[in-house]
């Protein structure tokens, strides 16, 4: 049977082909297999194919060997559906682990996720094939028939994209979603432009690029109906693939052959003398001290108490989202039991989180015991912090959930007797800064008056039509200028230089008041005790004091 996309011919395949295509147990790094079984349907029997360049500490094996494996014996009769990962990983399946990008895939389910018969899921795959000849996307490399009326569509890369350090793999991470984004969502709108609704896409198995999918040459539990592989488009390179959605950026490159663990691909061996130069600026130890050693589920960081509360207020919310709505976590189980624990590892107690974990898991996320200790073994001995954006970004893009990331706090509650001493003291404190800024506002454009228009401190002082052009000037009531108007004065007389005459005239109307910052203020003050002359000693005993108006 073939598939008729427009132009496109998608022929059915062997799964030696598929093999071939994707070069299953010839892969730079691991991919892995795995099955589900029983009645909760939990993915087991982890192995991983490939022939990576340094050793992955554990037996690798190929699609045709594990296949056998699991369709003899007890795993024949509890198989629900076997699973392969299309991206490659350096040695486990989690995304920190993530080697070489193989794909884009699009994950197209059933309504309500129904197994649907031979002519329901053949009009289905039809309708599938119209909207990708439709839609504003590059034609598919290979279409995956799931066996129940499901459809998974490729686009191949010409050779793995790998990774060469934890930044490259970030930087690829982002734009690898980047482009399957622009694939499902302009797929998805077309598919809703012409009306199809017995079907949709998944888009949280579309977006995760260390999600399962269901392998070539295994068969469907609800259906028993074979998982079927076709070829008919052309493989893309990762920079072609995004010239043709239009995107306006580069992919970052490749990373060659090295895949040394902890080296940088292109990295030239050191010379001594640079080794040398090297050991010289690493500060060396101090032997006496004793380097702590990391203890499992001990967090190495530090949480503010704000943070924790946060936390928790986010994990509140994740646990009522899970009771409340029972999602399918289905290709997210791993990822929801790392970041929930990892986000209780750091508002609990070790045992406290793990034990919270295991009851989560036990009741929606739904891990076997193994699996569970397996996906968490990182986060036992090593605590994440992500900041705010970081955390948003997994729990809102990555997993879907509706959280709302306002961090609110209790307001204490208060006695009317408390609220009214608060109440007094917030006004006290709101008119004293007011009637600072009303004179400190005065002062200036006493200050600036003064010297614009060549006058004494004494003259604003003793005339009314200076005080009134004044008052006009500084835009403020009657009462108010007049209330602050000899303030003002007084305290101009620390900017400006105070005559001889003005301070004469301001003496008969002034008393004595000692101010530390100030001499200006008082230009020769020895008229007040019938001293003729200057007395620099008399200057030096009184240096600071200024008039201000008796009381």
């Amino acid at each position: 049977m073939n598939i008729q996309a427009g132009a496109y011919h998608y022929n059915k395949m062997p799964t030696s082909v598929f093999d071939e295509d994707w070069q299953v147990g010839d892969e730079p790094a691991l991919r892995w297999f795995c099955r589900a079984c029983g009645e909760t349907d939990e993915l087991t029997d982890h192995q991983a194919s490939g022939k990576p360049q340094y050793d992955p500490l554990r037996e690798v094996t190929t699609r045709k060997d594990y296949m056998q494996t699991i369709n003899t014996g007890e795993c024949s009769s509890t198989t629900h559906g076997v699973y392969f990962t299309p991206n490659l990983f350096y040695k486990w399946r989690n995304q920190k682990q993530l080697f070489g990008f193989v794909a884009h895939w699009i994950e197209i389910d059933t309504k309500n996720h129904n197994a649907l018969t031979p002519q329901a899921s053949q009009r289905v795959l039809d309708e599938v094939a119209q909207v990708l000849w439709l839609a504003d996307i590059p034609m598919a490399t290979n279409i995956v028939t799931t066996g129940s009326g499901g459809v998974h569509l490729y686009w191949l890369y010409d050779c793995a994209q790998l990774t060469q350090s934890a930044k490259h793999r970030e930087i690829l991470i982002t734009r690898w979603r980047e482009i399957s984004r622009q694939l499902t969502s302009r797929f998805d709108a077309q598919r809703k432009q012409l009306g199809y609704k017995d079907w949709f896409v998944d888009f949280a198995a579309s977006h995760n690029p260390s999600g399962n999918m269901r392998l070539p040459g295994s068969l469907h539990h609800k259906t028993w109906r074979s998982v079927d592989y076709y070829r008919g488009g052309k493989t893309f390179s990762p920079q072609a693939l995004v010239d043709e959605l239009g995107l306006k950026w580069k992919y970052p490159k490749n990373a060659p052959a090295s895949l040394e663990k902890g080296n940088s691909v292109n990295s030239k061996p050191k010379s001594q003398s640079t080794q040398r130069r090297a050991s010289e600026i690493k500060p060396k130890l101090n032997t006496a001290q004793q380097v702590p050693k990391k203890l499992p589920g001990i967090a190495q960081g530090y949480d503010s108490i704000g943070q924790k509360c946060w936390l928790t207020q986010i994990i509140t919310q994740w646990v009522q989202y899970l009771s409340k709505e029972q999602p399918n976590l289905k290709g997210q189980r791993d990822l929801t039991a790392f970041h929930l624990f990892n986000c209780a590892n750091r508002v609990m107690d070790p045992s406290a989180a793990w034990q919270f974990i295991q009851e989560i898991n036990q009741k929606y996320i739904g891990l076997s015991a193994q699996e569970l200790k397996s996906y968490l073994s990182t986060a036992a001995t090593t605590t994440y912090y992500y900041g705010f954006t970081r955390l948003k970004k997994i729990l809102s893009d990555e997993l879907k959930l509706p959280i709302n990331f306002t961090q609110t706090r209790k307001k204490k509650t208060l006695s009317a007797g408390q609220k009214a001493a608060k109440q007094k003291m917030a006004a006290r404190h709101t008119n004293k800064a007011k009637a600072q800024t009303t004179l400190d506002k005065l002062c200036k454009e006493v200050t600036q008056y003064i010297k614009n228009n060549n006058l004494s401190l004494y003259q604003i002082k003793e005339s009314p039509k200076l005080k009134t052009n004044l008052q006009k000037r500084s835009q403020l009531s009657k009462a108010t200028f007049y209330r602050y108007i000899d303030k003002a004065i007084q305290q101009a007389t620390k900017q400006i230089k105070v005559k001889l005459n003005d301070l004469i005239a301001l003496s008969k109307t002034t008393c004595l008041n000692r101010y530390s910052h100030s001499y200006n203020a008082l230009a020769k003050p020895y008229f007040l005790f019938g001293l003729v002359g200057t007395s620099s000693w008399f200057l030096s005993r009184f240096n600071g004091l200024y008039f201000k108006p008796p009381d």
